[in-house]
């Protein structure tokens, strides 16, 4: 049994949902311990949970007092928010550099702020600069795959996310 309570050194199924990170990549995650157990959970997502909360109540405390929150102006800054986490995961991704939980916490916290505030904007009914955020979303993936396949790890990113899995690697 690992620490993390699995045979042979693998994380519980279950453990996934938040760590989503096998035992070789913990050093990506945060370990917290629970009675006799270490539970990890994933250094980015923990940033991205605090950025949303950071963000409600960041809203519950300005938008009375300040009306040009959803206007293009701010929202064009929200578009870029999620960028230094885009960056920092392909570089790593593709085996250029190792990230650290500093930075992938910080990133997290700016996704997961723009996260927050695209959900806002469903809710509020602000269709345009929905489509405006869903365009930039698409540029981001689109950029994304983009580097992983000319970097030529598409291969072995898809298994170490998916062991196992057998796909074709030719172009």
């Amino acid at each position: 049994m690992s620490e993390s309570g699995g045979a042979d050194g693998d994380a519980p199924r279950w453990e996934y949902l938040i760590a989503h990170h096998f035992p070789a990549r913990y050093s990506r995650t945060f370990a917290v311990p629970w009675g006799a157990r270490r539970y990890h959970i994933c250094a980015r997502c923990t940033g991205q949970f605090v950025g949303i909360l950071a963000y409600i109540v960041f809203v519950i405390i300005a938008l009375p007092r300040y009306t040009g929150f959803f206007t293009p102006q701010v929202q064009f800054l929200f578009a870029f928010a999620p960028l230094p986490g885009a960056i920092d995961w392909v570089t790593q991704a593709v085996g250029r550099r190792e990230s650290t939980n500093t930075i992938r916490v910080l990133t997290g916290l700016l996704a997961g702020a723009t996260m927050a505030d695209g959900i806002a904007l469903i809710v509020l009914q602000q269709w345009a600069l929905v489509a405006a955020a869903g365009l930039v979303l698409t540029g981001y993936m689109l950029g994304i795959l983009l580097a992983i396949r000319r970097s030529g790890a598409w291969a072995r990113i898809i298994e170490e996310h998916f062991p196992g899995l057998e796909i074709e690697t030719t172009p």
